[in-house]
């Protein structure tokens, strides 16, 4: 047993998680590694041996959830036909991983590099190399990386209910959920399963974006339809990222515009609520300005760009 163990660690000692191309490649990093962590404990290694390897498992993870968050999602049905295999189903078919922890490897891509090399510091010395190979300390939420889109939040009411009351009506919200829709009713939804950014696009649109690296392709998509005619009105709501190229891009085809008083509360599929690290801005595209800051000045500082 001891001689299988060691042979585990040579293995591992070969790999570098610096080097991983491919989602395949990585997720055989992370096995490898994981199985040093427990070849470690078999021959006796100390606590530091057993860490290194945990550390090497958890920097595969993230260098992993990278690639796999570039893989092609499926596409949206449009015929009776079933849609071909989605990169994300074909990785964790071939890598025998699960949905779940594809997801959570994500999350972990997610964090940002200052903040993930904080976890990893105040986790490297822990007694039991446990704490470091169940990522717990990765999986946590904080208030940046709660809101990257892998969960649906939910926008208050009043909001909705102001821009509705602008509109009109709400003739399409194209990234949402079927819980989302028993608050703002739109004529016409697509959520994850649909494919949004390939969907046509008209009429009064409410746009509450998925975070992540989708925020910038949703913004550009409205723009288009605004700039197109296809879209007549619309209501879009973003984090106050005026840092960003997608914020200013929205900003500069805008009607008007409003930066929250405060941060909105959003709320889980389980009812939890919390707020981004951001304040917000709501967007307006249309042809009444005014209009959109009557109805929506109660919620903060409304503004006309260049005006």
């Amino acid at each position: 047993m001891e001689g299988r163990g060691v042979n585990q660690l040579a293995i591992a000692d070969k790999l570098n998680p610096a080097l991983i191309e491919t989602p395949e490649q990585g997720a055989q990093f992370v096995k490898g590694f994981k199985a040093a962590v427990e070849a470690a404990r078999i021959v006796g290694a100390d606590r530091t041996v057993t860490n290194k390897y945990a550390e090497k498992m958890v920097r595969s993870v993230r260098a992993t959830g990278a690639l796999i968050a570039e893989l092609p999602r499926e596409k949206g049905k449009r015929t009776d036909k079933e849609p071909s295999q989605s990169g994300l189903a074909k990785f964790c078919e071939d890598a025998e991983v699960s949905d779940e922890t594809a997801r959570k490897w994500q999350l972990v891509s997610e964090i940002p590099e200052l903040e993930f090399e904080q976890r990893l510091s105040e986790t490297r010395d822990a007694p039991d190399p446990n704490a470091i190979i169940t990522l717990s300390a990765f999986y946590k939420p904080t208030a940046r990386n709660a809101f990257t889109g892998e969960i649906e939040w939910y926008t208050p009411a009043e909001y909705i209910e102001a821009a509705r009351k602008l509109m009109g009506g709400i003739d399409l919200d194209p990234a949402t959920s079927e819980a989302a829709q028993k608050t703002i009713k739109a004529k016409r939804y697509f959520t994850a399963n649909d494919s949004g950014l390939e969907q046509d696009w008209a009429g009064r649109v409410w746009l509450n974006p998925p975070y992540g690296h989708l925020i910038e392709q949703f913004v550009q998509r409205l723009v288009v339809g605004v700039i197109s005619k296809a879209v007549t009105e619309a209501v879009l709501l973003t984090h106050n990222s005026c840092d960003t190229g997608w914020w200013h891009e929205a900003h500069e085809a805008c009607a008007a515009f409003l930066h929250t008083r405060g941060r909105i509360n959003f709320t889980r599929s389980d009812g939890f609520t919390a707020s981004p690290p951001l304040g917000q801005t709501f967007f307006y595209f249309g042809k009444r300005p005014k209009s959109f800051i009557t109805k929506f000045a109660e919620f903060g500082c409304t503004s006309i760009p260049y005006a």
